[in-house]
Parts: structure tokens; C-alpha cells; sequence
């Protein structure tokens, strides 16, 4: 990219040349005459900012190695007027106007020659403040016709440089940059992270500096000073820079002589979308970052980077592209003061000593252990604070390694590294190599690695105790092989305090700006370690939390709660578990369940919150690389894209947590262990159920509330307390299990029911009869309700569950009935152990010695129970069923069993029980409705779920979530289902 570029037609400039000789009206010894012509090309458009475009010709004179705004900051050495009537006093010839012009002593030397006309009278030479360029005058210099660049001109003493041609035709678009600081001045030295500042367009109206308040705006654009077509980035801070600059300049003083400057750093965030389009963007507002750094200046041009910033006044100074500034304070109330005063244009920054830093730090040498090469940064962490995805900390301290500051060639370079500032304590170094030079610290949005960046973590922390820790010793060498982990959810995301636990879907998506792709934003999922969640499947990564917010109107800037309220969401591990305990190191994939507990956590009381608090939620992606995402987020602010064509709406989305009406009732107790519990770990799981509405084989209920107590709950002992909550007023059976084996998940129905081995019991009577227990809600929580684990009943069996052998046959209930032959199913694998038998036996369930008829088929029934459920036709995962309630009894001869031993014939040998490992089940073509209760229909066509109970209450549907578990014989046998075709 290439500034200040005049270009003048060829053909036009040839006929200039045509001219005649230039007079030389001035001349000294041992100086240098430069002669020429002035071409002044009316522009073909008119600028902003209106004019005569026409006016005296100012052309100024400078040293090559001294340039003016933008490529330095220097004076002109000479400079001359050619007259308005000089060079308009005639029509143009094919278009150009021309005078010829004289610079006289002119030392020997090399030069460029800037040039423009006065369009608005404008132009005071003896006051700085007036002798600049101002919106409508049209500028141009001695330039190559061809590249707009400006030329060097040669002078010789004693001699005459001529036939030098100033072209002039670029309108200026802009008045001069005045402004008015818009927020902060004063700052308290030293800091360590990137300072805010804001300055805002003034337009100065006085007697002589008339500026059009219309063209008095901030013109913003790529900086490209050196000319070299690339746009450039000085500091090195990994963002373009850009026009306007800003410095801070450290007021000078009899005492104070140093040239001391802040180089503001100005976000390009919010303009990349307009400047991929147009050259330049005008604004009235420019947002501006103080690096914690100064430079100092040196007469030869030398610059030296500070320790420190110094405390003291700073003056602000603007730089347009089109070279033209703006100082405050400055003096436009004394040298044009008309119009004023303006108390604005007094203001100093103010840079006041605060606090030193912290004497401690870190030094050492980072290793990069790859072929590629970029900058490299040391990040320092509080160990108390760790950084994702183990922690949500943030850095505390960061040094940048240029990539030119290594030694050696290919893999084992090496630099020094530094870190400075840290308090006694311990801190977990973090390296990062940017490959592709698009990480940034001084804007969050750029502040993560990305694809193709390497990584490395030192194995322990450092302590660092009052002063510098010496040689440690970094590597860096594991690939980052994707993007930030972006996503999005679905729009209108909620779910009710009362249904939890829940489950949420993310998805990959694609975020230009970053550069991220749908495929290059997919996540690694890993196994961490440990099992934070309790539900006996190994913890995996990203991590996924959820933060509420503060109730702004505006998702994307809300804050989150200060109270730090957490829901600990995990990613559903089925789908990954088998691959990766068989010892795939990572599953890439773009979309992915998060099931959320019905829990949070309040961060700043250590309490736990059940069910989490309504209120809106931000959703926070860990990824295994360090990676993070959240949704909402601000992206589309910071890159000026809100209300735009580009803007993200999917980026503000977040979930709602409804206010839902809870009762207030609940049951509370301890839960007494009858016998020593096991040695390894276990848990108590206790449900509450409607009495209306037990669970199998009397009725089909579900709990309405449930605890689980983990081991340590019992202290070593055989109690523990319970409270099950919230309940509304009604009356309450309580029933609990023992998970002797500890293999309990409560997000999975096909995981979440007791096995062989574990032991039930309940709120019962000395006989073991279970008891009512009455709730009432205004009144609150029902206490000391005693529920007690029987050793008597321990489950002798596996729950029920099966699998189809060969396909399930289709049901015309045209054609009439169809059988199906289900296994028990036995598998042993990583995500569940299944060693399932069918207890069969007849139904009893009013214990009076004589097996019942319950599916209506006029004969006794036996165990397992079987019914078909339809499900719900838009549901592709085939687990929830339809709300009309309509099912299929399955009818179980009990003449196969006979060969088992079973008394088929005799429907009053109740307490018989024999073990079959398969069954035969018919389907009629008749089906029940809760829709029209005691009425056979006949069964619409649609899918239908396959449940077996057991005498125990034991249940098996299929399909179930274990279809999901890949890697496993699941996938195959747990997803099938009945059909009926119409």
C-alpha cells in the first residue's frame, strides 16, 4: 500500500514541459537554485470539502532524511508562493494550469518537494498552527507520473537543478485533525496492560482557521510510510497500523529537554470491514490504546525503547494520512482568538507516579521445537488461577521473544525471555509461537492462538519470591491444529428451572473476520482426567461453562453476574468415550451435546444453587488446546458490525433460564444404611414420586425429585442426610437404591437404574411397606422423614435390557398381529457392563397369589412386562414420546418359558421365578390412548420405542441414548424399533 501518491496524465505533463525557461531571479554563492514549473490538473471531482480550487501555490522545500507528517515529523527548510494570479491568469492549456518556480539557496543536499494550492486563503506561514493544509486546497509535489511516488531532487553548490515539475491535482479531503480529548487524562504510571483514550473531532471556527465542521473528521486507513506496498506494523504488535497517529509527547521543560513519546496504538478492528472496501473511513471518534511504554527519541533519529513510562504532562499529537496535524494544548486561543476561548484545546495528559510494580519476575530461555518460525510469547498465569481449559484464569504478566531474537536454525532455536512485574507467588508459564502473525495481546478479540500456532506449558509452576527466578527453561513445540472452537446455538435457547437436568447442542461455525471456518473452528474432544461430575465416566475436554449474566438489554456487552454464578455444563460423553479409552488422543468433531446439571455453583460463596437461577446465561467453550469461544460475545461490536450487512446475529444468542414457578414443599431426611457399606466408592440415590403415580411395574411414574449422596456424604458412618425439593403440596412415596457398584449416570435412562448388586429400600414401615409422606408447600420442607437401605432388598439381577434379534417386523394392523425374538443383552465394554437375564414370573401386583391380566388380552401376564410407545414423528433421535400417549402392549406367552421350568399353567405359582436369556413378544393391532382412556384404536403408523419391566421394577427401552455410545456394539442393537406402517 503506498500514501500520497500525485499522479499527473503523461500527455498533459509533456505539453507542460513545452514551457519556457524558468527566470533565476535570486542567487547566492555556494548555494543551489531549483527551477521548475508548477502544473496545477483541475480534479475531476469535487471534494467534500467545497472550494474555488483555486488559490495561491505554497511549495515547500525538505531534506530527504527530514521529512514532514506522515514519513517524519520535520519542518520545511524553505519554502515559496507562487501567486494565484501567476499561475491562473490564463485559460489552461489542454487542461493543466503552469508557472514556472524558483527555490533559491538551497544548500547542496537531496530533497522532496510538497506543493499545494491555498483553496480558502488559509495558509499563515509565520504561525504554526496556520501553516498547514486545510480541507478544499488541493495538494501534490515533485512526483514519478507513473507510481505517484515522491522524488528526490539533487542539489550541487553553485549550481541550478532545473526543470523539476510539481504536480498538483489531489484534493484534500479533510480539514486539519483538531479534536478534544473525549475521556480520560489522567493515568497512574506505571501500568501494565493497554490504557484507554478517546479523542473526539473539534472543528476550530475562528477569524483566520475557518474549518467546515462538515470536513472536520478523522480520515482512517492502512499505513504504508515506507512505501513498500505492504502495510506496515512498527511496534510490532501484530495489528496494521493505521492513520490518524497518535502520540503522547512528554511536555518539555528547562529541566525536562528529552523527546519522550507514548505511539498510541488505534484498534483496526472496527474498521477492517470498511477499509477491505474503500481506501479510507471517516470518523468523528477515534478510540485509541496507551501501551504501557514510552520511547525516547534521540537527535539522530535513534529511538530507545523506556522501562517506564515517565510521569509528567504529555501533549497529544494527531497525523493524518494527508500529512496534516493537530496539537493539544496548543496556543489557537492567543494566535486566532476569535471565536474562543476553548478550554478543550488546553488539556495536557496527565501520566502521575503510582505504585512501582512488583520487584518479581521470571528469566529464562524458550526453546522452539519445530521448523516454523514467528514471534513467540511467554504468558504468565496465577497457579491459583490457572488458564483454560483447566482454569479460567487470565495472564498476569507477558513477554514478547521476536522471532529475529533466536539463535540457531530449524528445531532447538533458542532466545532469552523475560517477565517482569509478577508479586511473590506461583505462576504457570505459558508459550505461544504465532506462525502466522495474527495473535495480538493488545485486543482480546486477537488474543488466542490459532490454527497452526504452537504451543508448549511449562510441567510445574514457578515461584517467584521477592525478586528474580533465574533460568527457566520453556519448550514450545505442540501444533494447534484448529481455530478458536467458535459456535453457535439455536435462537431462542431456554430451558425451565424445573427441567433440569438438560441437554444443549453446539455447532461449528464459521467467523470471517477471525478468519474461522465451520471446519477449522471444530473442537478436539480428549479425555481429561478425574470425574468432577460424579457420573462415573471419565471427564472430557473442552469444558463448557455457563455464566450468568447481568440483566442488560444488549447481550453482547453484558457483563457477567458479580455474584460469579456457574452451571458446570459437560460435554455428553457418549459419543467419544469408546474411542477414546480405547486410546484415540483426540475426536475432532463440529457439533456437539452439553448436558447441564441441575446445579450451579456461586462462585463467590462457594454455594451450591439447585435448580440453577433464572436469568439469562452466557455459554463458555474451554477447548483442550487453551482455545476459548463464548456465546454471547462482542466480536461484532469490536468489528463494527452490528446493524450492518455482516453483523452475526447468531453471536448474540445465549440461554434463558425461565423463571419458573418452583414450590416451596420438599421432604428431608437421613438415609440409614442397614449394613457396613462397600469399600469402594458408591452413592445413595433417593426419588420422590407422586403417590398417584408409582414407578414400575405398578404404574409408569417418574420421580419428581431426586438427591444423589456421594460416599463422602456418610463421613465413614452408615447415615446421611437428604432433602428432596422443591415439591408442591400432594402426597409422596420415597424410594432409594444403593449403587453398590458405582456405576450410576443420571443423564441416561438406560444408566440411571439400579443393577445386580445394588440395594433398595425406601420410606417404609417395619415390614418394609412403603410409606406415604404429605407435603405442604406453604409450609415448606416436611422433615425427618427416615429412609432406609434394605439388605433384603438387594437386586439380584441386571435391569432388563435386550436386544433384537434380527429386524423388528414391520405392523400392518391391517394384516394383524407380528412377532419379534429379543436377546438379553450381555456386552462388557468401556462405557457400560450389561450381563442382563429376563427374571420371568407371573404378575402379582396386588400379592394376592394370582397372576393378573393387565394387558387385556384375557389371560394372566408375566414378567417382563412389554409395551410399545409411539414417539414423537419430528424427533430423529428416537427418545421422546409422542404427548398422546398411545401404546401397543406386547403380549409374552408364558407356554416359551415352559421349557425352563416355568409353570405356565399354573397362574397361582406366583413366587416362581425362572431365567430365560431370550423371549418372543406379539404385537397386536390394537393400541390404548390416553386421549381416550378404556378405548382400543388401532395404532397410528409411526415409530414406537420397546420397553421391558421386570418384577423388581427394573426397566430396558429401546432405543436409548447408548445408540450414540460409538465404538460399541450399542450403536448396533440400541437403536432399533417398531414400526407401524398404515
Amino acid at each position: 500500500m503506498r500514501q500520497a501518491k500525485f499522479l499527473v496524465p503523461l500527455g498533459a505533463l509533456a505539453l507542460a514541459l513545452g514551457c519556457a525557461d524558468p527566470r533565476i531571479t535570486e542567487y547566492e554563492p555556494h548555494t543551489g537554485i531549483i527551477t521548475g514549473t508548477v502544473l496545477y490538473q483541475h480534479p475531476t471531482t469535487a471534494g467534500p470539502c467545497g472550494s474555488d480550487l483555486a488559490g495561491n501555490v505554497v511549495i515547500t522545500l525538505f531534506r530527504a532524511d527530514a521529512l514532514p507528517p506522515p514519513q517524519g515529523t520535520n519542518g520545511p527548510v524553505n519554502f515559496i508562493v507562487v501567486p494565484e494570479a501567476e499561475i491562473f491568469n490564463a485559460e489552461p492549456d489542454n487542461g493543466l494550469y503552469s508557472a514556472p518556480f524558483t527555490i533559491p539557496n538551497v544548500p547542496a543536499g537531496r530533497y522532496q518537494i510538497r506543493a499545494f494550492v491555498d483553496a480558502d486563503d488559509d495558509f499563515r506561514p509565520t504561525i504554526d498552527l496556520l501553516a498547514q493544509t486545510t480541507g478544499g486546497d488541493v495538494g501534490g509535489g515533485h512526483v514519478d507520473t507513473a507510481t505517484g511516488d515522491f522524488l528526490e531532487v539533487e542539489v550541487a553548490d553553485d549550481a541550478v537543478t532545473a526543470q523539476v515539475t510539481v504536480s498538483i491535482g489531489r484534493i484534500i479531503p479533510t480539514e486539519r485533525p483538531a479534536f478534544a480529548h473525549a475521556g480520560a487524562t489522567e493515568y497512574s504510571v506505571p501500568f501494565t496492560t493497554p490504557q484507554p483514550m478517546v479523542i473526539s473531532a473539534r472543528p476550530q471556527v475562528r477569524e483566520n482557521l475557518k474549518m467546515d465542521p462538515a470536513c472536520n473528521y478523522f480520515l482512517v486507513q492502512y499505513a504504508d510510510v515506507d512505501g513498500d506496498g505492504v502495510v506496515d506494523d512498527t511496534n510490532g504488535d501484530h495489528l496494521p497500523d493505521l492513520f490518524p497517529q497518535v502520540l503522547l509527547r512528554l511536555e518539555r521543560t528547562e529541566t525536562q529537554t528529552r523527546n519522550i513519546v507514548i505511539p498510541g496504538i488505534i484498534d483496526p478492528l472496527p474498521y477492517q470491514d470498511a477499509l477491505a472496501v474503500y481506501p479510507a473511513v471517516p470518523t468523528t471518534t477515534v478510540a485509541v490504546l496507551l501501551p504501557p511504554v514510552a520511547v525516547e527519541i534521540g537527535a539522530d533519529g535513534s529511538r530507545t525503547i523506556l522501562p517506564a513510562i515517565p510521569a509528567g504532562r504529555y501533549e497529544t499529537i494527531v497525523i493524518q494520512s494527508t500529512g496534516q496535524t493537530w496539537q493539544v494544548p496548543n496556543n489557537i486561543d492567543l494566535v486566532d482568538p476569535m471565536g474562543g476561548p476553548d478550554a478543550t484545546q488546553a488539556v495536557y495528559v496527565e501520566m502521575k507516579e503510582g505504585p512501582a510494580l512488583p520487584p518479581g519476575g521470571v528469566t529464562g530461555s524458550v526453546t522452539v521445537d519445530t521448523e516454523k518460525t514467528g514471534d513467540v510469547y511467554v504468558v504468565a498465569f496465577s497457579a491459583a488461577a490457572p488458564p483454560p481449559p483447566s482454569g479460567t484464569g487470565s495472564p498476569v504478566a507477558l513477554a514478547t521473544v521476536p522471532a529475529a531474537t533466536f539463535t540457531g536454525t530449524g528445531a532447538g532455536r533458542t532466545a532469552p525471555f523475560r517477565l517482569a512485574g509478577l508479586p511473590d507467588g506461583s505462576y504457570i508459564l505459558v508459550g505461544l509461537m504465532d506462525v502466522d502473525g495474527d495473535f495480538s495481546p493488545v485486543v482480546s478479540a486477537l488474543s488466542q492462538a490459532s490454527a497452526g500456532d504452537y504451543s508448549g506449558v511449562l510441567a510445574t509452576p514457578v515461584s517467584v519470591q521477592g525478586g528474580l527466578t533465574e533460568g527457566v527453561s520453556l519448550t514450545i513445540g505442540t501444533e494447534i491444529p484448529f481455530d478458536r472452537p467458535a459456535f453457535t446455538i439455536d435462537a431462542g435457547l431456554s430451558v425451565a428451572r424445573s427441567a433440569f437436568p438438560a441437554t444443549i447442542t453446539l455447532t461449528a461455525h464459521a467467523y470471517s473476520a477471525l478468519g474461522i471456518t465451520e471446519q477449522s473452528a471444530q473442537v478436539p474432544v480428549r479425555l481429561s482426567a478425574g470425574d468432577q461430575e460424579d457420573d462415573n465416566f471419565q471427564d472430557m475436554l473442552p469444558r463448557v461453562l455457563l455464566s450468568r449474566m447481568v440483566d442488560e438489554v444488549d447481550p453482547r456487552g453484558a457483563a457477567n453476574d458479580p455474584r460469579g454464578i456457574i452451571i458446570p455444563g459437560l460435554v455428553e460423553p457418549l459419543p467419544f468415550y469408546g474411542p477414546l479409552v480405547a486410546g484415540v488422543p483426540a475426536i475432532p468433531t463440529g457439533v456437539y451435546a452439553v448436558v447441564l446439571p441441575p446445579v450451579a455453583v456461586e462462585l463467590s460463596t462457594g454455594a451450591q444453587l439447585a435448580p440453577p437461577p433464572a436469568g439469562r446465561y452466557r455459554i463458555n467453550v474451554l477447548s483442550a488446546t487453551g482455545q476459548t469461544w463464548s456465546v454471547p460475545n462482542d466480536l461484532d461490536v469490536a468489528f463494527n458490525r452490528v446493524g450492518g450487512p455482516l453483523e452475526d446475529a447468531s453471536q448474540a444468542r445465549y440461554l434463558t433460564v425461565e423463571d419458573t414457578p418452583l414450590p416451596r414443599g420438599g421432604v428431608s431426611g437421613q438415609v440409614q444404611l442397614t449394613f457396613a457399606p462397600p469399600e469402594g466408592d458408591f452413592s445413595v440415590v433417593v426419588f420422590a414420586f407422586t403417590a398417584g403415580a408409582p414407578p414400575p411395574p405398578l404404574g409408569r411414574g417418574s420421580p419428581v425429585a431426586s438427591a444423589v449422596l456421594r460416599k463422602p456424604a456418610f463421613a465413614g458412618g452408615t447415615t446421611a442426610a437428604f432433602t428432596l425439593a422443591p415439591l408442591a403440596t400432594g402426597a409422596y412415596t420415597v424410594r432409594a437404591f444403593l449403587d453398590a457398584n458405582d456405576d450410576f449416570t443420571p443423564w441416561y435412562g438406560a444408566l440411571n437404574q439400579p443393577d445386580a448388586t445394588d440395594v433398595g429400600g425406601g420410606y417404609v414401615d417395619e415390614r418394609g411397606v412403603l410409606q406415604t409422606v404429605t407435603v405442604d408447600a406453604e409450609a415448606g420442607v416436611t422433615p425427618d422423614v427416615p429412609v432406609t437401605v434394605l439388605e433384603a432388598a438387594r437386586y439380584p439381577f441386571d435391569r432388563p435390557a435386550f436386544a433384537a434379534v434380527g429386524p423388528v417386523p414391520v405392523l400392518n394392523p391391517s394384516a394383524g398381529p407380528v412377532t419379534a425374538t429379543f436377546a438379553a443383552l450381555q456386552e462388557i465394554t468401556d462405557v457400560a457392563t450389561i450381563q442382563a437375564v429376563f427374571p420371568v414370573q407371573w404378575v402379582d401386583l396386588n400379592a394376592d397369589g394370582q397372576a393378573e391380566d393387565i394387558n387385556g388380552d384375557g389371560n394372566p401376564d408375566v414378567f417382563p412386562i412389554v409395551v410399545a410407545e409411539l414417539l414423537r414423528e419430528d424427533d430423529e433421535s428416537n427418545l421422546t414420546v409422542d404427548p398422546r400417549g398411545i401404546r401397543v402392549p406386547g403380549i409374552v406367552s408364558p407356554l416359551q418359558f415352559a421349557p425352563l421350568g416355568f409353570p405356565a399353567t399354573d397362574p397361582t405359582a406366583t413366587a416362581t421365578i425362572a431365567l430365560a436369556t431370550s423371549m418372543q413378544v406379539v404385537f397386536p393391532p390394537l393400541a390404548s390412548s390416553d386421549e381416550v382412556p378404556g378405548t382400543p384404536i388401532v395404532p397410528p403408523k409411526g415409530r414406537y420405542r420397546i420397553t421391558f419391566v421386570n418384577r423388581f421394577g427394573q426397566t430396558w427401552t429401546v432405543p436409548n441414548a447408548l445408540q450414540r455410545a460409538t465404538g460399541t456394539p450399542f450403536v448396533a442393537s440400541q437403536g432399533v424399533y417398531l414400526t407401524v406402517s398404515e
